[in-house]
């Protein structure tokens, strides 16, 4: 009789999550193609990067999602050699479908830490996109990154744009 029980239970217990709900969750990713294959392969020579290159720095952008109300965005700046020409981040404006976000940086950029494989210099930026702004980033299909940047006494600007993917991920509820 106890094996009977058992059974049953165990049987009870595998199918029941085919017989409870399912809903499906949204999640927002954020890509920009050239940095995704950058950080792929850390091909630094790779011909999809020469746009995002100013006298031998290489500017990428990576977006995660911190928590349920905040985004980090960051701005990596990648060199095969010590930098003799000295490069400031001035600022970092995010633009979205009819609003954009700027934030003054104004860091003088030291390539002093390496990366994962230890061929290339490293430093790095970080956004933090929340409050007001969170809901507008995230519903955006498209955010320009551009940045501002003094290099060699002259300041330019780059442009960085991301896509934005909704992937969908079903949950089961039980009922």
């Amino acid at each position: 009789m106890n094996l009977k029980k058992r059974c049953i239970s165990s049987i009870i217990a595998i199918f029941s999550p085919l017989i409870s709900g399912c809903e499906a969750a949204e999640i927002a990713r954020f890509y920009h193609h050239p940095s995704d294959a950058f950080y792929e392969n850390m091909n630094f020579d790779a011909p999809a990067l020469d746009e995002f290159k100013d006298n031998g720095v290489l500017f990428v952008v990576s977006v995660k999602q911190a928590t349920y109300e905040d985004y980090y965005v960051w701005l990596g700046l990648y060199a095969t050699a010590s930098q003799s020409t000295p490069i400031k981040i001035i600022h970092a404006t995010l633009i979205g479908n009819e609003w954009q976000k700027d934030y003054f940086i104004n860091k003088q950029i030291i390539f002093k830490e390496r990366s994962r494989d230890g061929r290339l210099l490293t430093d790095e930026i970080l956004v933090e996109v929340g409050g007001d702004f969170f809901n507008l980033f995230k519903k955006s299909q498209n955010i320009t990154m551009e940045v501002a940047y003094s290099i060699d006494g002259q300041e330019k600007k780059k442009q960085l744009v991301i896509e934005r993917r909704i992937e969908k991920h079903y949950i089961a509820w039980p009922t």
